[in-house]
């Protein structure tokens, strides 16, 4: 498994011990430690991590694990995690010192800890969340916690060319501190402070993007707590005394709000079923500022709409939709806060709008956001939605989703397009818990008729995409694998729903079979 900016090149974390690619198989010169059995974990000089999660405190280790490294396979006694650079920047972000991290890897690890590993520990902890991204009246500053960690920013030329102040850096993007303290605000004494640096907002992408590649991570908070600002409002939103929070829920929650008053920007991972809806709305209501929520459907706009409404207090009059239906401009945008609910679509559609539509957006670019909710994120890093996340201006971002894959990598993009991973629930504890369904998984392979076969070979040296996709989503032999199946679980008094993201497909097959079907041209009942 490659973990991208990982504890990853030999030179960093091990004295070429082959670290992160795991090419080091000859682990038995690894010293056990006194008391190693009654140790749950082992640390590999790779970064990768073992856990037996038979052991009498594996809800703590879990919790612990999931915080600082990334899950790579859990199936039911052995779990496999991942320690990167990425999930430090995620646990430095909820609060944790990196002394911390290395004080209890030691507690609970069976083997002894190399010192080259520690040591690497230490060295990006050194720099890991140090650097922030602040918005603040509606411009973007880049924020350090020494002058020389701003220098290395500048040192980047993707961050040089998007300074507002182009007067303030010399050859190589050399910054000059002294001439930015000059240029401070009149009455600022920032003699011995980091001065803040204003980047231009329509170059943001470019400088997160540049900021990762540094291991630089930018982090974005907002202390909505201190802000008083006639450019953000306070929403009139509260959770329903009646509703329910559960106990994931809040713990995810949790790692949002690790610094009271602050909210972080980072991604939460709970599984289907598990309530992100009410997870997100929860987290707009407690900043209590402009929300906006990005979904991937207009049928999931209108499932925000009518949750938030059943959730909340809010008044139904400031709750928006900006979809291919609905295109109401805010009324008193300046001084109302409002939640509003769109497509990644709507907003990355670069096409001439109709008029209600060109004045909403142009409201929504304008606007302060308190908090933009990007739901099912890891469609976000596609080329036409990935725009949304810089050109929108929001003091925090916060994704949500139970899949966070894509088959084309594009998903660590996600890492400075929204921020770090804050938060993963364990299904196999949430179905423990009672809150999911028992869940069996059976995968069935079908073989390809003979002449879909020969078509698809046919097809295999050009550039019919789209030819290829249609015969093996068509294939005959699957289609009466399903059938076969819908008939047996019937029989059985099962109640069964099959999914298909071919439309023509999926109409076709019901109405050969007799059986509902629901696609986008069913109305909402």
């Amino acid at each position: 498994v490659a973990a991208t900016d990982a504890v990853t090149t030999a030179g960093d974390c091990g004295g070429g011990t082959g670290a992160g690619s795991l090419e080091r198989e000859d682990l038995r010169d690894l010293q056990l430690v006194p008391g190693h059995a009654r140790r749950p974990i082992w640390v590999l000089p790779s970064g990768r991590i073992i856990f037996e999660t038979f052991h009498p405190r594996v809800a703590e280790v879990t919790d612990f694990l999931m915080v600082v490294a990334e899950p790579v396979s859990r199936p039911e006694v052995i779990h496999e995690y991942q320690l990167t650079i990425l999930s430090l920047s995620a646990a430095v972000s909820t609060g944790i010192d990196i002394e911390q991290v290395i004080k209890v890897l030691l507690l609970l690890s069976k083997n002894v800890v190399e010192d080259a590993f520690l040591q690497f520990i230490r060295s990006k902890g050194q720099t890991i969340g140090k650097t922030k991204l602040i918005l603040r009246n509606n411009r973007h500053y880049l924020e350090a916690e020494n002058v020389e960690l701003l220098r290395r920013l500048c040192a980047h030329p993707d961050i040089a060319q998007s300074v507002v102040r182009q007067d303030i850096l010399g050859p190589e993007g050399r910054l000059d501190v002294q001439r930015l303290r000059d240029g401070a605000p009149s009455g600022a004494d920032q003699s011995d402070e980091v001065p803040s640096l204003e980047i231009h907002s329509n170059r943001v992408e470019e400088v997160k993007a540049a900021a990762h590649r540094q291991n630089l991570p930018l982090l974005q908070e907002y202390d909505y707590r201190q802000d008083r600002s006639d450019r953000n409002p306070v929403l009139h939103a509260h959770v329903r005394p009646e509703i329910s929070v559960r106990a994931h829920q809040l713990a995810a929650m949790s790692k949002v709000f690790a610094v009271d008053g602050v909210a972080k920007s980072g991604i939460i991972v709970l599984p289907c079923g598990a309530g992100k809806t009410l997870t997100g709305i929860s987290t707009c209501c407690r900043i209590g500022r402009r929300s906006l929520i990005l979904t991937s459907t207009a049928v999931a706009v209108d499932q925000w709409r009518r949750q938030f409404l059943q959730f909340t207090t809010i008044a139904p009059e400031d709750i928006y939709m900006l979809t291919a239906d609905s295109k109401r401009p805010i009324e008193d945008c300046e001084r109302r806060a409002c939640v509003l609910i769109s497509t990644y679509s709507m907003l990355g559609f670069t096409g001439k709008r109709s008029g209600d539509a060109e004045i909403l957006l142009s409201q929504i670019q304008q606007l302060e956001w308190g908090i933009m909710v990007v739901d099912e994120v890891q469609v976000m890093p596609a080329k036409t939605f990935r725009t949304v996340a810089t050109t929108v201006k929001a003091h925090c971002s916060l994704g949500l989703t139970a899949t966070l894959v894509r088959e084309d990598n594009l998903v660590h993009d996600l890492h400075w397009l929204i921020g770090p991973k804050l938060y993963e629930a364990s299904w196999q504890q949430l179905q423990d818990d009672g809150f999911l369904a028992r869940v069996r998984c059976v995968e069935v392979w079908c073989e390809m008729s003979k002449a879909f076969f020969a078509e698809y070979l046919r097809s295999m040296g050009g550039k019919e995409g789209h030819l290829r996709r249609a015969l093996w989503t068509c294939n005959p032999n699957k289609l009466i694998a399903c059938e076969y199946l819908i008939r047996f679980h019937e029989q059985r008094g099962d109640k069964t729903i099959v999914f298909s993201d071919n439309i023509f497909l999926l109409e076709d097959f019901a109405k050969r079979l007799g059986r509902y079907y629901i696609s986008g041209k069913v109305e909402m009942r």
